[in-house]
């Protein structure tokens, strides 16, 4: 990243407010600079969006919640529930719920169809590095409960889309 043109950009009276998506590193040079221009900023500093469900939560509101924090915008929302932390007491009714649910809800898809619920990603890239991450993932003991690797999309007109189908993982630990 050019900072110099970026400071340029921070400081032009034209600009309002930054938004920045990336990296903690980043975003603390940035924040000094919008400091120093007196500038509104706003940044996404790759969270981790935890999910989390207590034993006294209502479960089904929980798994319909659940459904619409990781799924909605095909999960790519910076934003999106991306750890799920449920209670040990409630856990294997929500997950048992939650894969039911899932069964009714994905219609994998072309996004201009409002029947789809999942649409493709971002880019192909994106598909690329999701499937290497899952499958270093399971590699390190991760084990998948819901959804495969192998799955295929089956309308020949999206086939070479960038589409991955949802997934649960479980047992995942930091570094995975």
């Amino acid at each position: 990243m050019n900072y110099d043109v970026v400071s340029k950009i921070i400081e032009d009276p034209r600009v309002a407010t930054l938004k920045f998506v990336g990296s903690t590193e980043v975003g603390k040079k940035l924040a000094e600079q919008c400091g120093r221009a007196m500038k509104r900023c706003a940044f996404e500093l790759g969270g981790s969006d935890p999910f989390i469900v207590f034993d006294d939560a209502e479960i089904d509101l929980a798994v319909s919640k659940a459904l619409q924090g990781r799924l909605h915008t095909t999960g790519q929302a910076c934003n999106n529930a991306k750890r799920f932390i449920i209670h040990e007491n409630i856990y294997n009714e929500f997950m048992s719920k939650l894969k039911s649910q899932l069964d009714s809800y994905i219609k994998v898809g072309d996004p201009m169809d409002p029947e789809t619920t999942i649409g493709p990603l971002s880019m192909q890239k994106s598909k690329e590095d999701l499937t290497k991450q899952v499958k270093e993932s399971i590699e390190k003991g991760a084990t998948v409960s819901y959804g495969s690797l192998d799955w295929k999309m089956e309308d020949p007109n999206l086939k070479d889309g960038a589409y991955f189908y949802p997934m649960i993982l479980e047992n995942v630990q930091p570094g995975m």
